[in-house]
């Protein structure tokens, strides 16, 4: 009995989104090209531009914090991280 794999999106201008071809591809284990891991969106042109333009905005604001205060959300980015690792290393 299989498990059911996941499905990522992009993240893009703090949102998790489907690419807008619409479209998804497996992701293989390189080590056994059989065994699908998740499936992953296929972004087109549209996509990145909106991705690099949201991180072009977000930048202005970012270059604003305090080290400190960037150091806070990092801290929170990684925290985050945690639990979807496990994830990862038990599946890849």
């Amino acid at each position: 009995m299989g498990t059911e794999k996941q499905t990522y999106l992009n993240y893009i201008n703090g949102e998790w989104i489907h690419s807008s071809t619409g479209k998804i591809k497996a992701s293989l284990n390189p080590a056994n090209i059989d065994d699908i891991v998740g499936y992953v969106q296929e972004s087109s042109a549209e996509d990145v531009n909106a991705a690099v333009e949201a991180a072009r905005r977000a930048q202005a604001a970012w270059r604003k914090l305090s080290g400190p205060k960037r150091g806070e959300y990092l801290f929170r980015a990684e925290e985050s991280k945690k639990g979807r690792r496990s994830f990862t290393e038990a599946n890849v």
